[in-house]
């Protein structure tokens, strides 16, 4: 996982390979991790799955407080489609987003295309979605376009990222929303819904 020889996800098995290392405690920090080719996790037309769920569901990349992604992600201009997440397949969590909780990584150059995300039930239950990354604790975010529809009842929302919060600062740059956030609660934002520290 070195820059020169980083671990490569080629397929949507491999990137399901990455959120299950991390979620059970791999933080990756100090790795690099690139993608070699388009990903698809589902293709059917996103518009439709509000009435019928996709086949694969996504749990975020970090999606425990606990077990954040620490680590380098290199989209290398690649696309990843067919994300689609909802807080009832992951009930004891409150982080929707490609990447629930990243400290200190650099996520970059990349597309997110035909995704949706539902954030379930009002309240402090519901999850905090950034369709990228829901809690980024500094970092670089660079390069990267999403036209996700995120439908939401919780608090803090981005087209981009939830939340930064951080004594570091979180660096956002060429990021591009395109999507749509329907939304019931407040700290809403294209890019980032709450910010709480140097940004």
């Amino acid at each position: 996982g070195t820059k020169e020889d980083p671990y490569v996800i080629e397929d949507a098995a491999d990137l399901y390979g990455l959120a299950t290392l991390v979620n059970g405690g791999t933080s990756f920090e100090g790795f690099y991790v690139e993608l070699a080719n388009d990903i698809k996790v589902n293709t059917s037309d996103r518009d439709s799955w509000d009435e019928a769920e996709p086949l694969n569901k996504w749990k975020a990349i970090g999606n425990d407080g606990s077990y954040p992604f620490k680590g380098h992600f290199d989209g290398k201009g690649h696309t990843i489609s067919g994300i689609y997440y909802s807080k009832a397949y992951d009930a004891s969590k409150i982080r929707g987003g490609l990447f629930g909780n990243t400290v200190n990584a650099t996520v970059e150059n990349f597309n997110l295309k035909n995704s949706y995300f539902t954030s379930g039930t009002y309240g402090s239950d519901a999850a905090q979605i950034g369709s990228i990354v829901s809690w980024a604790q500094g970092g670089t975010y660079r390069n990267i376009y999403s036209n996700a529809i995120i439908e939401t009842n919780s608090v803090r929302t981005g087209g981009i990222i939830s939340l930064t919060t951080s004594t570091s600062a979180t660096t956002i740059s060429n990021c591009w929303f395109d999507g749509s956030i329907n939304s019931t609660n407040t700290h809403i934002g294209g890019i980032v819904g709450y910010i709480n520290g140097p940004t």
